[in-house]
């Protein structure tokens, strides 16, 4: 079973510069080593890696892992691992009591070389200063006992300052601090709210479009119920005004037969008056005659 490296180990190990180097005996605690902030940061705001050491004092006490932001940093410690000894980290509790969080493993293996990278991510809504020599990782050494010990690759990248692709990915990096959150948040909120009422306008729109759609569609209903009242009682006049014509010109043609009849009685009678009067005229002339004669 692997053994925990004692307080004494570990501060014999620092003073012989063997597995820690940059050491401050003052960190070793228990059987625990507190690693500390460097000056070696890796902030996006800034362009690139810089050493705070190299920046005025005034902006140098201003450098922050701001809400929302991700900034990575080197430990002031450099280890050098055999082959037997392995390292257990955990963030120190304080960290967490003012809003960041580590990014990163919680293990390193045998034969690791270099300084710890570490990324701090601050979830707060306060910038958290990054003052070098600050404690922000404890680590439990370990050493391993020949039955654990396993052939461990050397590793091919020696943390002695931030990798290449860290570096890129950093500069095109772009924070999203909790203030921008919450604008994001209102934005959509308001977005939503808009939506919402012109969803609401729109049904209101509607079921009144609807309404008055009914309200016509009644109104036009009534209309064609009258104009076929209207053609109706139309049809029905000019029927009745055609039966009443035609039944007084059968009546004038009645009264126009009736009158011809009467005309060729009359003529009739007159004929026979005439014929009457004309032998009676004979007559009259024939004896007129005949007195003459005798």
């Amino acid at each position: 079973m692997a053994s925990i490296l004692s307080e004494e180990q570990l501060k014999k190990e620092i003073n012989d510069k063997n597995l820690i180097q940059s050491a401050d005996v003052n960190c070793a605690e228990g059987i625990k080593y507190d690693f500390r902030l460097s000056n070696r940061i890796l902030k996006s705001s800034l362009g690139g890696p810089i050493n705070l050491q190299e920046l005025p004092a005034l902006e140098r006490s201003k450098v922050a892992v701001d809400p929302g932001e991700v900034v990575f940093v080197l430990t002031e410690e450099r280890i050098n691992l055999s082959a037997d000894v392995m390292i257990t980290l955990s963030p120190k509790r304080k960290l967490s009591h003012e809003g960041v969080q580590i990014l990163g493993g919680l293990c390193v293996d045998p034969l690791y070389q270099g300084h710890l990278l570490i990324g701090l991510y601050n979830f707060s809504s306060a910038p958290f200063l990054l003052k070098p020599g600050r404690k922000l990782i404890a680590g439990v050494f370990q050493r391993l006992t020949d039955v654990e010990k396993m052939e461990f690759d050397i590793p091919d990248t020696i943390i002695d300052d931030f990798p290449d692709e860290l570096v890129n990915l950093i500069k095109n990096y772009q924070p999203v601090g909790t203030k921008d959150l919450v604008l994001k948040v209102d934005e959509l909120s308001k977005e939503l709210r808009l939506m919402k009422s012109l969803m609401d306008d729109e049904q209101k729109w509607r079921t009144n479009f609807e309404g008055y759609l009914e309200e016509h569609s009644k109104q036009i209903g009534d209309l064609l119920h009258g104009l076929r009242q209207e053609k109706d009682i139309r049809e029905k006049s000019l029927k009745e005004e055609r039966d009443s014509r035609n039944s007084q010109l059968t009546d004038m043609k009645r009264e126009l037969d009736n009158e011809r009849i009467s005309l060729k009685a009359i003529f009739k009678v007159n004929n026979i008056l005439l014929g009457i009067a004309l032998i009676g005229v004979g007559i009259i002339l024939r004896e007129l005659w005949s007195m003459l004669i005798n």
